[in-house]
């Protein structure tokens, strides 16, 4: 099991991402070497594939108690059961639709939120418009700015749902990596100089962004710390493939793969990240009815709106929701 770029590899990578065009490298050397041996683990599919099936055992023993698995001539499957699931579709919002999906009853979110927990994140010690964020996960409704994203979401410690791309980026694809890197390093004895928390704040600060280029220059060089080991495609300076599950897209999508659907150490994970995935190309997220206009009202704490609340467009489209899953509308309870 061998990473298919090293570290220094991937450090070089990052400075040039800095530091193009004149941008000034504000990291220190021991976090620069430290997202390094992120980016560089992030290119171990098999060593990373330890820590998938630590989630994936965990979920099983989930639906083992909840009941949740097909079952033939009174043997287990390696299946999830299907139920009926009736949505409000983006384009008709006054027309019900039903089909039938597996039934993840919401186990991976919850085991994530809990995981996330327990290891510090999400803790509700930020402010923002006035008022203390909520200490669970919020969800994002589509993109949200640059500056939003890093200054609502990364610098106060928050991982979110991400349903706006869950058919090809993935719901939960960056939860999963830094579940890999938190796992990694306490398996390693501190294999990171500095705590994740730590470093995943440090993504939305200054020192984690070339300060030389402009927005669009950001976004099409992956030149901050987040794009060039999280979320890290197709760039001048990497193919995608080369990325291997630095580019999100890679790792949703072996999830989704015949080979994940079925492999005995995955199989639940997989179908679990392919139904999301299924749900959210079929209905939608952006869906704005009277159903949840009266939610928002009553429950406005739990809401952090910036620019277009529907994500459908606006100079800074996408809404960072605060919710509490168990009293949401009922068409957009996490399934």
């Amino acid at each position: 099991m061998t990473a298919q770029q090293n570290v220094d590899h991937v450090k070089a990578d990052l400075t040039n991402a800095l530091t193009d065009e004149g941008g000034t490298m504000h990291l220190d050397e021991n976090q620069l070497m430290d997202f390094a041996k992120i980016g560089s683990l992030l290119t171990d599919t098999q060593l990373c594939l330890r820590y998938l099936h630590k989630i994936n055992a965990s979920l099983l023993a989930d639906v083992n108690r909840l009941g949740m698995r097909k079952t033939r001539a009174g043997f287990q499957r390696k299946e999830l059961k299907k139920a009926d699931f009736a949505y409000t579709s983006r384009t008709d919002e006054n027309s019900t639709q039903q089909k039938r999906y597996r039934d993840t009853k919401g186990v991976l979110a919850m085991f994530l939120s809990n995981w996330e927990r327990d290891n510090k994140f999400n803790q509700g010690t930020g402010e923002e418009s006035g008022g203390r964020l909520p200490p669970r996960t919020p969800e994002l409704t589509e993109f949200v700015s640059g500056a939003d994203f890093r200054n609502v979401l990364l610098t106060h410690g928050y991982h979110w749902a991400d349903v706006a791309v869950g058919n090809s980026h993935g719901e939960f694809t960056h939860r999963f990596h830094w579940y890999i890197v938190a796992e990694h390093n306490k398996a390693n004895n501190g294999w990171l100089t500095n705590d994740p928390l730590t470093l995943f704040k440090l993504c939305g600060g200054g020192a984690s962004i070339n300060d030389k280029l402009s927005t669009v220059k950001l976004m099409d060089r992956r030149a901050t710390v987040w794009d060039q080991i999280f979320d890290n495609g197709k760039t001048q300076f990497r193919t995608n493939s080369e990325n291997f599950w630095r580019c999100p897209e890679n790792l949703h999508g072996y999830l989704k793969s015949p080979a994940a659907l079925s492999n005995a150490n995955l199989w639940v994970l997989a179908q679990m990240v392919d139904t999301r995935a299924r749900m959210a190309g079929d209905i939608g997220k952006n869906v704005i009815t009277a159903d949840y206009q009266a939610f928002e009202e009553a429950h406005i704490e739990e809401v952090l709106l910036r620019g277009d609340k529907t994500g459908m467009g606006g100079d800074t489209p996408g809404t960072i929701m605060w919710r509490d899953m168990h009293s949401y509308p009922a068409f957009w309870r996490r399934v």
